[in-house]
C-alpha cells in the first residue's frame, strides 16, 4: 500500500490547521480592580477589544512624555463596560518604564496597577497578535 497520499494529506491538513488559526481572536475586555496596597487598584485589558467596543466606555491606554519643564512622565488610564474607572501617573520614570508605556500598539494587552494615591507600581505591554 502506498502510504504517500495518507501522509500528503494529513501534511496538508496539518498546513490548513495553522492558517485556520492564525485568525483566531482573543478578546480581553477591560477589566478594572480596587483593592488595597501598592497593588491596590490595577487594570488590564486588550487595546484592539476596547477598540472594538461595541460602547464607548472602555478604552484602555498609557502615554510617555515630557512637557515644556525638562520632566517627564507616564500616564496610564482605563474603564471598563461598568464605567469603573482606574489610572495612575509617575513623575521622572526609569527609562525602561518610558520605553514600555510607549510601546503600547493596536494588538498589546495592557497591565498596570497603582498605590493608593495613584502612583504607577507596574506597567506590562504584551505586542502580540494573540491580544488582537
Amino acid at each position: 500500500m502506498n502510504k504517500l497520499p495518507i501522509i500528503a494529506s494529513l501534511a496538508a491538513g496539518l498546513a490548513l490547521q495553522q492558517v485556520a488559526n492564525a485568525g483566531t481572536i482573543f478578546k480581553d475586555a477591560v477589566f478594572i480592580n480596587h483593592g488595597t496596597g501598592p497593588y491596590a487598584t490595577y487594570a488590564s485589558g486588550s487595546f484592539h477589544q476596547a477598540l472594538l467596543s461595541s460602547t464607548s466606555l472602555d478604552y484602555i491606554g498609557c502615554s510617555a512624555e515630557t512637557d515644556y519643564i525638562p520632566q517627564t512622565q507616564i500616564t496610564c488610564w482605563a474603564r471598563d463596560a461598568a464605567g469603573h474607572y482606574a489610572g495612575c501617573y509617575m513623575l521622572s520614570p526609569p527609562d525602561a518604564w518610558r520605553q514600555i508605556a510607549s510601546a503600547v500598539g493596536e494588538y498589546s494587552l495592557l497591565y498596570f496597577a497603582a498605590d493608593s494615591s495613584f502612583h504607577c507600581t507596574d506597567i506590562e505591554v504584551d505586542n502580540s497578535t494573540y491580544n488582537k
